[in-house]
């Protein structure tokens, strides 16, 4: 065996063991994104809604797993889901309740996909696709059920919200960057451009805000792999770089095609992808504070720690940067080379 891979070789089994035990991010995240949720409803806020649904999806996971698992749900269960719904509708609205619904739903798909994936990146794209998917059905369908009224009214509630919150990117970009001729070149792009950076924004945030919620519902469940799901080995594999590829592609030939604008397609998914990069990038620090640890230095690895609580709140874009190294360097040397065990 290799000199080089000593020490991931170690840690796989204390890994394996739960010597080595990741934060449990999915319970610092259930609390604040549930009081976020509640004040959703309350202000039928259908952003808010869209970006704490994942929640919903853990949610119903959680209470439902034994009928969606095997696709039979018991008449209490499907009482409870049906009443859910209601509840949706009434304290969403019409859009609201849809997005909610298509949460519920989204969770039967992922009973059926979700314990067949062995890799967390594949868990992380996996549930903005149900969701969007899901969302899409949902509001196709209430569109041609609803009348000319309700349809006027939905598209009216969406166009202001959108409205108030891209107002809201420009006043926040004005805020910290100043005037324009003060502005970096990203910022000068969010103020030009404020629906994009905000669709991505929505589109990261419930990324990971459904992931953790369904993580932790995995972990009270047992569907966690035992070695590849602890949050310490967090990686963003190659398969999914095309993700990005495809998104720098859009803003390369933004310039060449009149009438659409490319760059800001791309731009969700830009954000999309630097989510799951933020998620290995903080995994990769962490599992450098686990070696620290392991190695018996315990005040090293307090320091790092903190260094890196620190950089959470004023550099969270150099966890992406790590996170998107990562994909094709193997930071913590996680794939055995060849001749080693």
């Amino acid at each position: 065996m290799k000199r080089g891979n000593t020490e991931d070789c170690s840690l796989r089994p204390a890994v394996r063991n739960h010597e080595l035990a990741a934060p449990g991010w999915g319970t610092l995240v259930a609390l604040p994104a549930l009081v976020g949720l509640l004040a959703a409803f309350l202000s039928q806020d259908i952003l808010g809604m869209l970006s704490v649904s994942g929640l919903i999806a853990a949610g119903a996971l959680f209470v439902w797993r034994p009928g969606m698992v095997a696709w039979r749900v018991r008449p209490s269960s499907a009482v409870s889901l049906a009443l859910a719904g209601l509840a949706a509708f009434i304290f969403g609205g019409a859009l609201g309740g849809t997005i909610l619904t298509a949460a519920l739903a989204a969770s039967v798909g992922y009973a059926r996909i979700g314990p067949t994936l062995r890799q967390e990146d594949a868990h992380l794209f996996l549930i903005p696709v149900l969701m969007g998917a899901f969302v899409a059905v949902g509001v196709g369908v209430l569109f041609l059920v609803s009348g000319t009224g309700l349809r006027d009214t939905i598209r009216a509630d969406i166009a202001l919200q959108i409205g108030m919150s891209v107002e809201a990117v420009r006043t926040a970009t004005g805020m910290l960057f100043g005037s324009r001729s003060e502005m970096g070149a990203f910022a000068t792009w969010i103020a030009e451009r404020p629906g994009p950076f905000l669709m991505g924004s929505l589109l990261a945030t419930q990324t990971i805000i459904g992931y953790l919620g369904l993580r932790w519902v995995r972990t009270r469940i047992g569907w966690l792999h035992p070695i590849w799901g602890n949050m310490l080995l967090f990686r963003v594999r190659v398969r999914f770089a095309p993700i990005l590829i495809v998104a720098l592609l859009f803003f390369v030939l933004s310039p060449y095609v009149a009438g659409v604008d490319l760059a800001a397609m791309g731009a969700p998914l830009v954000f999309w992808f630097a989510a799951g990069c933020f998620l290995a990038g903080v995994a990769c620090a962490v599992h450098t504070v686990a070696r620290f640890r392991l190695a018996q230095r315990t005040t090293v690895a307090n320091v790092y720690l903190a260094v890196l609580a620190v950089m959470l709140f004023f550099a969270p874009h150099a966890f992406v940067i790590v996170g998107l190294v990562d994909i094709w360097f193997d930071l913590r040397r996680l794939t055995p080379k060849k001749g080693e065990t």
